[in-house]
Protein backbone atom coordinates (compact mmCIF):
# COMPACT_ATOMS: atom_id res chain seq x y z
CA UNK A 1 0.00 0.00 0.00
CA UNK A 2 2.81 2.28 0.96
CA UNK A 3 4.83 1.36 -1.99
CA UNK A 4 1.63 2.16 -4.64
CA UNK A 5 1.46 5.54 -2.82
CA UNK A 6 4.92 6.08 -3.15
CA UNK A 7 4.69 5.08 -7.19
CA UNK A 8 2.06 7.27 -6.96
CA UNK A 9 3.41 10.45 -5.59
CA UNK A 10 6.71 9.50 -8.19
CA UNK A 11 4.28 9.31 -10.90
CA UNK A 12 2.55 12.97 -9.77
CA UNK A 13 6.17 14.12 -9.71
CA UNK A 14 7.13 13.68 -13.14
CA UNK A 15 3.32 14.64 -14.33
CA UNK A 16 4.30 17.94 -12.78
CA UNK A 17 7.76 18.14 -13.94
CA UNK A 18 6.76 16.81 -17.25
CA UNK A 19 4.10 19.64 -17.17
CA UNK A 20 6.13 22.41 -15.39
CA UNK A 21 8.88 21.66 -18.74
CA UNK A 22 6.09 22.14 -20.97
CA UNK A 23 4.58 25.08 -19.24
CA UNK A 24 7.61 26.84 -19.31
CA UNK A 25 8.66 25.61 -23.04
CA UNK A 26 5.33 27.30 -23.69
CA UNK A 27 5.96 30.73 -21.75
CA UNK A 28 9.21 30.81 -23.10
CA UNK A 29 7.37 30.64 -26.56
CA UNK A 30 4.86 32.99 -25.95
CA UNK A 31 7.43 35.43 -24.87
CA UNK A 32 9.22 34.89 -27.87
CA UNK A 33 5.95 35.09 -29.91
CA UNK A 34 5.38 38.56 -27.75
CA UNK A 35 8.58 39.53 -28.38
CA UNK A 36 8.39 38.92 -32.27
CA UNK A 37 5.21 40.47 -32.35
CA UNK A 38 6.43 43.50 -30.69
CA UNK A 39 9.10 43.94 -32.81
CA UNK A 40 6.78 43.25 -36.18
CA UNK A 41 4.98 45.81 -34.88
CA UNK A 42 7.58 48.36 -34.07
CA UNK A 43 8.73 48.01 -37.49
CA UNK A 44 5.32 48.03 -38.86
CA UNK A 45 5.13 51.28 -36.98
CA UNK A 46 8.08 52.27 -38.35
CA UNK A 47 7.32 51.88 -42.00
CA UNK A 48 3.66 53.15 -41.05
CA UNK A 49 5.48 56.38 -39.97
CA UNK A 50 8.10 56.40 -42.30
CA UNK A 51 5.74 56.30 -45.36
CA UNK A 52 5.99 59.70 -47.24
CA UNK A 53 1.99 59.47 -48.03
CA UNK A 54 -0.87 60.11 -45.70
CA UNK A 55 -2.20 56.57 -44.01
CA UNK A 56 -5.20 56.55 -42.54
CA UNK A 57 -6.87 53.47 -41.54
CA UNK A 58 -11.09 53.69 -40.85
CA UNK A 59 -14.22 51.55 -39.58
CA UNK A 60 -17.48 51.88 -40.83
CA UNK A 61 -20.13 53.30 -38.97
CA UNK A 62 -23.56 51.23 -39.07
CA UNK A 63 -24.90 52.79 -41.89
CA UNK A 64 -21.62 51.98 -43.77
CA UNK A 65 -20.51 55.52 -43.79
CA UNK A 66 -16.69 55.68 -42.88
CA UNK A 67 -16.64 56.26 -39.01
CA UNK A 68 -13.45 57.44 -37.28
CA UNK A 69 -9.56 57.06 -38.08
CA UNK A 70 -8.30 54.33 -36.12
CA UNK A 71 -5.19 54.62 -37.56
CA UNK A 72 -2.80 57.88 -38.96
CA UNK A 73 0.59 57.60 -39.58
CA UNK A 74 2.90 60.97 -38.94
CA UNK A 75 2.70 62.17 -42.57
CA UNK A 76 -1.01 62.97 -42.59
CA UNK A 77 -0.48 64.81 -39.25
CA UNK A 78 1.93 66.50 -40.35
CA UNK A 79 0.57 67.75 -43.61
CA UNK A 80 -2.77 68.10 -42.13
CA UNK A 81 -1.82 70.09 -39.66
CA UNK A 82 -3.47 67.69 -36.47
CA UNK A 83 -1.98 66.43 -33.80
CA UNK A 84 -2.51 62.76 -33.70
CA UNK A 85 -5.19 62.53 -30.81
CA UNK A 86 -7.28 65.51 -33.24
CA UNK A 87 -7.09 63.48 -36.44
CA UNK A 88 -8.12 60.22 -34.28
CA UNK A 89 -11.39 62.31 -33.78
CA UNK A 90 -11.97 63.14 -37.44
CA UNK A 91 -13.22 60.51 -40.23
CA UNK A 92 -12.75 61.26 -44.25
CA UNK A 93 -15.67 63.43 -44.21
CA UNK A 94 -14.13 65.95 -42.16
CA UNK A 95 -11.18 66.48 -43.94
CA UNK A 96 -12.56 65.96 -47.87
CA UNK A 97 -13.03 69.47 -49.66
CA UNK A 98 -16.48 70.32 -49.85
CA UNK A 99 -16.93 70.66 -53.37
CA UNK A 100 -15.62 67.16 -53.93
CA UNK A 101 -18.27 64.92 -51.61
CA UNK A 102 -20.95 64.14 -54.42
CA UNK A 103 -17.74 63.01 -56.56
CA UNK A 104 -16.62 60.72 -53.50
CA UNK A 105 -20.27 59.64 -52.47
CA UNK A 106 -20.70 58.30 -56.14
CA UNK A 107 -16.79 56.53 -55.74
CA UNK A 108 -17.92 55.08 -52.55
CA UNK A 109 -20.74 52.80 -54.81
CA UNK A 110 -18.01 51.67 -56.99
CA UNK A 111 -15.70 50.96 -54.07
CA UNK A 112 -17.93 48.43 -52.03
CA UNK A 113 -18.41 46.70 -55.68
CA UNK A 114 -14.87 47.07 -57.04
CA UNK A 115 -13.08 46.56 -53.30
CA UNK A 116 -10.09 49.26 -54.75
CA UNK A 117 -9.93 52.83 -56.24
CA UNK A 118 -7.36 55.25 -56.97
CA UNK A 119 -9.10 58.81 -57.67
CA UNK A 120 -8.58 62.38 -57.33
CA UNK A 121 -9.82 64.78 -54.60
CA UNK A 122 -9.07 67.61 -52.44
CA UNK A 123 -7.98 67.01 -48.44
CA UNK A 124 -8.46 70.75 -46.07
CA UNK A 125 -6.08 71.30 -43.41
CA UNK A 126 -6.63 72.82 -40.23
CA UNK A 127 -5.85 76.16 -41.22
CA UNK A 128 -8.53 75.88 -43.99
CA UNK A 129 -5.40 75.37 -47.48
CA UNK A 130 -6.39 72.71 -49.84
CA UNK A 131 -4.51 69.89 -50.98
CA UNK A 132 -4.66 68.27 -54.14
CA UNK A 133 -4.15 64.71 -53.17
CA UNK A 134 -4.55 61.19 -55.11
CA UNK A 135 -6.10 58.61 -52.92
CA UNK A 136 -5.43 54.58 -53.54
CA UNK A 137 -8.33 53.01 -50.97
CA UNK A 138 -9.20 49.18 -50.49
CA UNK A 139 -12.25 48.26 -48.45
CA UNK A 140 -11.84 44.63 -46.61
CA UNK A 141 -14.79 43.33 -44.18
CA UNK A 142 -13.30 41.99 -40.89
CA UNK A 143 -15.67 40.80 -37.54
CA UNK A 144 -18.74 42.21 -39.33
CA UNK A 145 -17.37 45.97 -40.23
CA UNK A 146 -15.75 47.33 -43.27
CA UNK A 147 -12.38 48.22 -42.75
CA UNK A 148 -11.20 51.19 -44.95
CA UNK A 149 -7.26 51.55 -45.76
CA UNK A 150 -6.31 54.49 -47.91
CA UNK A 151 -2.98 56.38 -48.86
CA UNK A 152 -3.73 60.03 -50.66
CA UNK A 153 -0.41 61.60 -52.02
CA UNK A 154 0.44 64.99 -52.32
CA UNK A 155 0.17 65.88 -56.18
CA UNK A 156 0.18 69.63 -55.55
CA UNK A 157 3.57 69.40 -57.92
CA UNK A 158 2.23 67.45 -60.36
CA UNK A 159 -0.75 69.93 -60.16
CA UNK A 160 1.00 72.83 -61.02
CA UNK A 161 3.49 70.69 -63.93
CA UNK A 162 0.41 70.11 -65.41
CA UNK A 163 -1.20 73.82 -65.08
CA UNK A 164 2.34 75.09 -66.47
CA UNK A 165 1.91 72.08 -69.83
CA UNK A 166 -1.29 73.53 -69.81
CA UNK A 167 -0.39 76.83 -70.47
CA UNK A 168 3.08 75.85 -72.28
CA UNK A 169 0.44 74.74 -74.96
CA UNK A 170 -1.85 77.11 -74.95
CA UNK A 171 1.33 79.61 -75.97
CA UNK A 172 2.55 77.19 -78.39
CA UNK A 173 -1.14 77.05 -80.02
CA UNK A 174 -1.13 81.20 -79.46
CA UNK A 175 2.62 81.20 -81.33
CA UNK A 176 1.72 78.92 -84.13
CA UNK A 177 -1.84 80.95 -84.57
CA UNK A 178 0.53 84.12 -84.52
CA UNK A 179 3.16 82.43 -86.92
CA UNK A 180 0.71 81.45 -89.11
CA UNK A 181 -1.14 85.08 -89.45
CA UNK A 182 1.89 86.71 -89.60
CA UNK A 183 3.13 84.78 -92.56
CA UNK A 184 0.00 85.49 -94.21
CA UNK A 185 0.15 88.89 -93.60
CA UNK A 186 3.52 88.89 -94.62
CA UNK A 187 2.46 87.59 -98.17
CA UNK A 188 0.04 90.26 -98.54
CA UNK A 189 2.15 92.48 -97.40
CA UNK A 190 4.89 91.43 -100.09
CA UNK A 191 2.65 90.46 -102.49
CA UNK A 192 0.55 93.63 -102.65
CA UNK A 193 3.83 96.35 -103.39
CA UNK A 194 5.25 93.61 -105.69
CA UNK A 195 1.69 93.73 -107.58
CA UNK A 196 2.51 97.14 -107.91
CA UNK A 197 5.87 97.30 -109.31
CA UNK A 198 5.11 94.53 -111.66
CA UNK A 199 1.91 95.73 -112.34
CA UNK A 200 2.99 98.49 -113.61
CA UNK A 201 6.31 97.69 -115.04
CA UNK A 202 4.36 95.60 -117.54
CA UNK A 203 2.11 98.65 -118.44
CA UNK A 204 4.79 100.49 -119.33
CA UNK A 205 5.19 98.20 -122.43
CA UNK A 206 2.35 98.84 -123.92
CA UNK A 207 2.12 100.63 -126.87
CA UNK A 208 0.72 104.54 -127.21
CA UNK A 209 1.36 105.34 -123.71
CA UNK A 210 1.52 109.52 -123.14
CA UNK A 211 3.76 110.68 -121.23
CA UNK A 212 1.41 111.43 -118.27
CA UNK A 213 0.35 108.04 -117.67
CA UNK A 214 3.88 107.01 -118.42
CA UNK A 215 4.70 109.51 -115.35
CA UNK A 216 2.10 108.00 -113.50
CA UNK A 217 3.22 104.32 -113.51
CA UNK A 218 6.72 105.49 -112.71
CA UNK A 219 5.49 107.33 -109.33
CA UNK A 220 2.98 103.86 -108.57
CA UNK A 221 6.43 101.73 -109.34
CA UNK A 222 8.42 104.16 -106.71
CA UNK A 223 5.80 104.47 -104.14
CA UNK A 224 5.30 100.31 -104.03
CA UNK A 225 9.04 99.44 -104.17
CA UNK A 226 9.26 102.64 -100.87
CA UNK A 227 6.41 100.29 -99.53
CA UNK A 228 8.72 97.18 -100.30
CA UNK A 229 11.72 98.72 -98.76
CA UNK A 230 10.22 99.87 -95.87
CA UNK A 231 8.90 96.50 -95.06
CA UNK A 232 12.51 94.88 -95.78
CA UNK A 233 13.58 97.41 -93.29
CA UNK A 234 11.03 96.47 -90.62
CA UNK A 235 11.84 92.73 -91.06
CA UNK A 236 16.00 93.11 -90.78
CA UNK A 237 15.27 95.87 -87.70
CA UNK A 238 13.46 93.42 -85.77
CA UNK A 239 15.70 90.34 -86.58
CA UNK A 240 18.55 92.62 -85.31
CA UNK A 241 16.58 93.48 -82.20
CA UNK A 242 15.79 89.82 -81.66
CA UNK A 243 19.24 88.64 -81.90
CA UNK A 244 20.79 91.57 -79.35
CA UNK A 245 22.97 92.26 -82.78
CA UNK A 246 21.26 96.30 -82.57
CA UNK A 247 23.69 98.92 -81.48
CA UNK A 248 23.82 102.43 -80.48
CA UNK A 249 25.32 105.31 -81.59
CA UNK A 250 25.32 108.08 -79.60
CA UNK A 251 25.93 111.71 -80.97
CA UNK A 252 24.16 115.43 -79.51
CA UNK A 253 21.17 116.35 -81.18
CA UNK A 254 18.77 119.06 -81.24
CA UNK A 255 15.36 118.29 -80.06
CA UNK A 256 13.33 121.04 -80.98
CA UNK A 257 15.02 121.22 -84.57
CA UNK A 258 13.98 117.68 -85.19
CA UNK A 259 10.99 117.64 -84.13
CA UNK A 260 9.98 120.97 -86.49
CA UNK A 261 11.89 118.96 -89.28
CA UNK A 262 9.41 115.64 -88.67
CA UNK A 263 6.82 118.14 -89.01
CA UNK A 264 7.70 119.81 -92.51
CA UNK A 265 8.44 116.01 -93.45
CA UNK A 266 4.70 114.77 -92.68
CA UNK A 267 3.06 118.01 -93.03
CA UNK A 268 2.24 117.54 -96.91
CA UNK A 269 0.62 113.97 -96.34
CA UNK A 270 -1.03 115.19 -93.45
CA UNK A 271 -2.78 117.91 -95.36
CA UNK A 272 -4.15 115.55 -98.49
CA UNK A 273 -5.61 113.92 -95.81
CA UNK A 274 -7.42 117.22 -94.82
CA UNK A 275 -6.11 116.63 -91.22
CA UNK A 276 -4.81 119.42 -88.87
CA UNK A 277 -1.24 118.77 -88.26
CA UNK A 278 1.08 120.60 -85.20
CA UNK A 279 3.86 120.30 -83.56
CA UNK A 280 4.22 121.15 -79.50
CA UNK A 281 7.42 121.65 -78.22
CA UNK A 282 7.82 123.27 -74.94
CA UNK A 283 11.59 122.83 -74.20
CA UNK A 284 13.86 125.82 -73.76
CA UNK A 285 16.13 125.97 -76.45
CA UNK A 286 19.19 125.27 -74.12
CA UNK A 287 17.38 122.18 -72.56
CA UNK A 288 16.71 120.87 -76.44
CA UNK A 289 20.61 119.82 -76.60
CA UNK A 290 20.46 116.24 -75.72
CA UNK A 291 22.53 112.86 -76.45
CA UNK A 292 21.01 109.93 -77.82
CA UNK A 293 21.04 107.76 -80.54
CA UNK A 294 19.92 110.15 -83.74
CA UNK A 295 18.64 107.36 -85.84
CA UNK A 296 16.80 105.50 -83.53
CA UNK A 297 14.59 108.59 -82.25
CA UNK A 298 14.08 109.15 -86.21
CA UNK A 299 12.28 106.08 -85.90
CA UNK A 300 10.53 106.24 -83.21
CA UNK A 301 8.70 109.78 -83.81
CA UNK A 302 8.26 108.22 -87.56
CA UNK A 303 7.09 105.31 -86.68
CA UNK A 304 4.45 106.56 -84.46
CA UNK A 305 3.21 109.43 -86.40
CA UNK A 306 2.96 107.61 -89.92
CA UNK A 307 1.04 104.99 -87.32
CA UNK A 308 -1.42 108.70 -87.05
CA UNK A 309 -1.66 109.48 -90.06
CA UNK A 310 -2.74 106.06 -90.81
CA UNK A 311 -5.28 105.33 -88.54
CA UNK A 312 -7.06 108.95 -88.62
CA UNK A 313 -9.58 109.96 -91.34
CA UNK A 314 -10.33 113.30 -89.82
CA UNK A 315 -9.55 115.48 -87.26
CA UNK A 316 -6.20 116.46 -86.19
CA UNK A 317 -2.55 115.02 -85.27
CA UNK A 318 -0.44 116.72 -83.16
CA UNK A 319 3.01 115.83 -81.56
CA UNK A 320 5.58 117.14 -79.12
CA UNK A 321 7.85 117.43 -75.90
CA UNK A 322 8.29 118.68 -73.08
CA UNK A 323 10.78 117.58 -70.08
CA UNK A 324 9.58 116.29 -66.87
CA UNK A 325 12.18 115.90 -64.49
CA UNK A 326 14.78 113.78 -65.42
CA UNK A 327 12.86 112.69 -68.65
CA UNK A 328 12.00 114.16 -71.99
CA UNK A 329 8.25 112.93 -72.29
CA UNK A 330 7.11 112.92 -76.15
CA UNK A 331 3.71 112.65 -77.28
CA UNK A 332 1.87 111.39 -80.16
CA UNK A 333 -2.12 112.70 -80.38
CA UNK A 334 -4.31 111.82 -82.86
CA UNK A 335 -8.79 111.85 -83.23
CA UNK A 336 -8.22 108.22 -85.22
CA UNK A 337 -9.99 105.21 -85.19
CA UNK A 338 -8.26 104.59 -81.78
CA UNK A 339 -7.95 100.92 -79.79
CA UNK A 340 -10.19 98.79 -77.67
CA UNK A 341 -8.66 97.97 -73.95
CA UNK A 342 -8.29 94.43 -74.44
CA UNK A 343 -5.80 94.77 -77.58
CA UNK A 344 -3.91 97.76 -75.78
CA UNK A 345 -1.95 95.54 -73.78
CA UNK A 346 -0.41 93.21 -77.09
CA UNK A 347 -0.38 96.00 -79.15
CA UNK A 348 3.19 97.05 -78.71
CA UNK A 349 4.24 92.74 -78.89
CA UNK A 350 6.15 91.90 -82.78
CA UNK A 351 3.37 91.09 -85.64
CA UNK A 352 0.64 92.08 -83.40
CA UNK A 353 -1.77 94.46 -84.72
CA UNK A 354 -5.38 96.14 -82.94
CA UNK A 355 -6.69 94.48 -86.47
CA UNK A 356 -5.27 91.09 -87.53
CA UNK A 357 -8.88 90.70 -89.51
CA UNK A 358 -8.88 89.68 -93.14
CA UNK A 359 -11.40 93.03 -93.63
CA UNK A 360 -9.00 95.42 -91.84
CA UNK A 361 -8.53 98.58 -94.48
CA UNK A 362 -4.69 99.45 -93.45
CA UNK A 363 -1.63 98.32 -94.67
CA UNK A 364 1.46 97.64 -92.33
CA UNK A 365 3.33 93.91 -90.98
CA UNK A 366 2.69 95.38 -87.37
CA UNK A 367 5.85 95.43 -86.60
CA UNK A 368 6.84 99.78 -86.64
CA UNK A 369 5.11 99.79 -82.61
CA UNK A 370 7.51 96.99 -81.78
CA UNK A 371 11.02 98.35 -82.64
CA UNK A 372 9.41 101.54 -81.38
CA UNK A 373 8.92 99.99 -77.99
CA UNK A 374 12.36 98.03 -78.41
CA UNK A 375 14.28 101.49 -79.64
CA UNK A 376 12.90 102.84 -76.31
CA UNK A 377 13.84 100.68 -74.27
CA UNK A 378 17.35 100.54 -75.51
CA UNK A 379 17.60 104.11 -74.77
CA UNK A 380 16.23 103.56 -71.31
CA UNK A 381 12.78 104.71 -71.76
CA UNK A 382 9.52 103.48 -71.48
CA UNK A 383 6.62 104.02 -73.95
CA UNK A 384 2.89 103.79 -73.31
CA UNK A 385 -0.98 104.86 -75.18
CA UNK A 386 -4.12 106.06 -73.62
CA UNK A 387 -6.77 105.13 -76.13
CA UNK A 388 -10.51 105.26 -76.45
CA UNK A 389 -12.13 103.25 -79.29
CA UNK A 390 -13.65 105.69 -82.21
CA UNK A 391 -12.27 108.70 -80.16
CA UNK A 392 -8.66 108.31 -80.51
CA UNK A 393 -4.83 107.74 -79.30
CA UNK A 394 -2.06 109.34 -77.61
CA UNK A 395 0.91 107.13 -76.92
CA UNK A 396 3.83 108.71 -75.12
CA UNK A 397 7.27 107.70 -74.66
CA UNK A 398 10.14 108.99 -72.08
CA UNK A 399 14.21 109.54 -72.68
CA UNK A 400 16.50 110.19 -70.17
CA UNK A 401 17.92 113.36 -70.03
CA UNK A 402 22.01 112.67 -70.52
CA UNK A 403 23.87 114.87 -68.41
CA UNK A 404 26.60 113.43 -68.50
CA UNK A 405 28.90 114.96 -71.77
CA UNK A 406 29.28 112.86 -75.15
CA UNK A 407 32.00 112.74 -77.17
CA UNK A 408 30.05 114.02 -80.60
CA UNK A 409 30.57 112.00 -84.09
CA UNK A 410 32.62 114.06 -86.27
CA UNK A 411 30.63 115.65 -89.32
CA UNK A 412 30.84 113.93 -92.26
CA UNK A 413 32.68 115.89 -94.89
CA UNK A 414 30.19 118.03 -97.22
CA UNK A 415 29.68 116.88 -100.40
CA UNK A 416 30.70 118.84 -103.18
CA UNK A 417 28.71 120.79 -106.00
CA UNK A 418 28.95 118.89 -109.63
CA UNK A 419 31.34 120.13 -111.63
CA UNK A 420 31.56 119.83 -115.49
CA UNK A 421 32.07 116.11 -115.82
CA UNK A 422 33.14 116.44 -119.34
CA UNK A 423 36.05 118.33 -119.33
CA UNK A 424 37.40 114.97 -116.51
CA UNK A 425 36.96 112.37 -119.06
CA UNK A 426 37.14 109.87 -115.66
CA UNK A 427 37.24 105.98 -115.92
CA UNK A 428 34.84 104.34 -113.77
CA UNK A 429 34.85 100.00 -113.92
CA UNK A 430 31.47 98.44 -112.50
CA UNK A 431 32.08 95.14 -111.20
CA UNK A 432 28.45 93.66 -110.98
CA UNK A 433 27.20 90.11 -111.78
CA UNK A 434 23.31 91.12 -111.52
CA UNK A 435 22.61 92.31 -115.19
CA UNK A 436 20.11 94.34 -114.27
CA UNK A 437 21.81 95.69 -111.53
CA UNK A 438 24.81 96.42 -114.11
CA UNK A 439 22.43 98.12 -116.47
CA UNK A 440 20.90 100.45 -113.92
CA UNK A 441 23.91 101.71 -112.64
CA UNK A 442 25.21 101.91 -116.29
CA UNK A 443 22.29 104.49 -116.83
CA UNK A 444 23.12 106.19 -113.61
CA UNK A 445 26.77 106.85 -114.31
CA UNK A 446 26.14 107.44 -118.38
CA UNK A 447 25.01 111.05 -117.91
CA UNK A 448 28.32 112.11 -116.07
CA UNK A 449 30.18 111.44 -119.40
CA UNK A 450 32.72 108.77 -118.07
CA UNK A 451 34.30 106.24 -119.76
CA UNK A 452 32.54 102.61 -118.10
CA UNK A 453 33.77 99.77 -118.01
CA UNK A 454 32.08 96.23 -116.75
CA UNK A 455 33.44 92.96 -114.73
CA UNK A 456 31.09 90.01 -114.37
CA UNK A 457 33.44 88.57 -110.99
CA UNK A 458 35.99 89.74 -108.95
CA UNK A 459 38.56 88.14 -111.56
CA UNK A 460 37.55 89.85 -114.24
CA UNK A 461 37.76 92.91 -111.95
CA UNK A 462 41.48 92.41 -110.79
CA UNK A 463 42.44 91.49 -114.11
CA UNK A 464 40.39 94.79 -116.08
CA UNK A 465 42.37 96.73 -113.48
CA UNK A 466 46.14 95.25 -114.46
CA UNK A 467 44.79 96.61 -117.86
CA UNK A 468 43.88 99.95 -117.40
CA UNK A 469 46.02 101.60 -115.14
CA UNK A 470 44.31 104.83 -115.60
CA UNK A 471 41.04 103.72 -114.09
CA UNK A 472 39.63 106.37 -111.57
CA UNK A 473 37.00 104.40 -109.63
CA UNK A 474 35.35 101.26 -109.35
CA UNK A 475 31.89 100.09 -108.01
CA UNK A 476 32.46 97.22 -106.69
CA UNK A 477 29.56 94.75 -105.39
CA UNK A 478 30.81 92.40 -103.08
CA UNK A 479 28.53 89.16 -103.18
CA UNK A 480 30.31 87.87 -107.02
CA UNK A 481 30.55 84.92 -108.58
CA UNK A 482 34.29 83.09 -108.82
CA UNK A 483 35.74 85.48 -106.67
CA UNK A 484 33.75 87.93 -104.17
CA UNK A 485 34.40 91.76 -104.24
CA UNK A 486 36.18 91.98 -100.84
CA UNK A 487 38.95 89.82 -102.16
CA UNK A 488 39.23 91.06 -105.48
CA UNK A 489 39.62 94.55 -103.22
CA UNK A 490 42.41 93.45 -101.73
CA UNK A 491 44.08 92.10 -104.63
CA UNK A 492 43.74 95.28 -106.63
CA UNK A 493 45.14 97.75 -103.54
CA UNK A 494 48.13 95.55 -103.50
CA UNK A 495 49.27 97.01 -107.31
CA UNK A 496 47.09 100.27 -107.06
CA UNK A 497 46.77 101.35 -103.46
CA UNK A 498 45.27 104.90 -104.29
CA UNK A 499 42.68 103.60 -106.33
CA UNK A 500 39.18 105.05 -105.42
CA UNK A 501 36.66 101.77 -104.62
CA UNK A 502 33.17 102.37 -103.55
CA UNK A 503 30.83 99.08 -102.12
CA UNK A 504 27.51 99.24 -103.80
CA UNK A 505 25.94 95.90 -102.09
CA UNK A 506 22.99 94.32 -100.68
CA UNK A 507 25.19 93.42 -97.47
CA UNK A 508 23.18 96.22 -95.21
CA UNK A 509 23.15 95.01 -91.93
CA UNK A 510 25.44 97.23 -89.29
CA UNK A 511 27.41 94.26 -88.73
CA UNK A 512 28.24 93.52 -92.20
CA UNK A 513 28.96 97.21 -93.00
CA UNK A 514 31.10 97.03 -89.47
CA UNK A 515 32.82 93.65 -91.21
CA UNK A 516 33.64 95.23 -95.03
CA UNK A 517 33.24 99.00 -94.67
CA UNK A 518 36.75 100.10 -93.59
CA UNK A 519 38.42 97.70 -97.06
CA UNK A 520 36.06 100.25 -99.12
CA UNK A 521 36.51 104.36 -99.58
CA UNK A 522 32.65 104.53 -99.42
CA UNK A 523 29.79 102.09 -99.08
CA UNK A 524 26.09 102.39 -100.44
CA UNK A 525 23.66 99.58 -100.06
CA UNK A 526 21.17 98.34 -102.70
CA UNK A 527 18.38 99.47 -104.00
CA UNK A 528 20.89 102.54 -105.02
CA UNK A 529 20.06 105.51 -104.35
CA UNK A 530 20.88 107.50 -107.59
CA UNK A 531 21.39 111.03 -106.47
CA UNK A 532 23.47 109.60 -103.70
CA UNK A 533 25.45 107.43 -106.10
CA UNK A 534 25.96 110.58 -108.38
CA UNK A 535 27.02 112.43 -105.14
CA UNK A 536 29.46 110.26 -103.79
CA UNK A 537 30.89 109.13 -107.37
CA UNK A 538 31.45 112.92 -107.93
CA UNK A 539 32.79 113.31 -104.76
CA UNK A 540 35.81 111.10 -105.49
CA UNK A 541 36.06 111.92 -108.64
CA UNK A 542 36.58 115.66 -107.93
CA UNK A 543 38.73 114.84 -105.08
CA UNK A 544 40.92 112.80 -106.89
CA UNK A 545 41.20 115.33 -110.29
Amino acid sequence: MERDIKQELNNLQESYNSLKISVDRNILEHNQVVKELKASEETYRMLFDSINDAVFISESNEDGKSGRFVKINKIACQRLGYTQEELLTKNSDDIDAERMKPMLASLMQDLFTKKHLIFETEHVTKDGRTIPVEVSTNIEQKNGKNIYHSIARDISERKKTDVELIKSKELAEQSNQLKTAFLANMSHEIRTPMNGILGFAGLLREPNLTGEDQQTYINLIEKSGARMLSLINDLIDISKVESGLMELSFAFTNLNEKLNFLYNFFKTEAGQKGLEFTVESKIAPYDAIVSTDQEKLFSILSNLIKNALKFTRTGSISFGCELKGDNYQFFIRDTGIGIAKEKQKIIFDRFMQADSSLSRGFEGAGLGLSISKAYVEMLGGEIWLESELGVGSCFYFTLPVVKKPVIETAASEPIAHYVDQENLRKTILIAEDDEDSMIYLSILIRNMECKLLRAKSGTQAVEICRNNPDIDLILMDIKMPVMDGVTATKLIREFHPGLVIIAQTAYALEIEKEKYGEIFDAYLTKPINASELRQVVNQYLVRNS
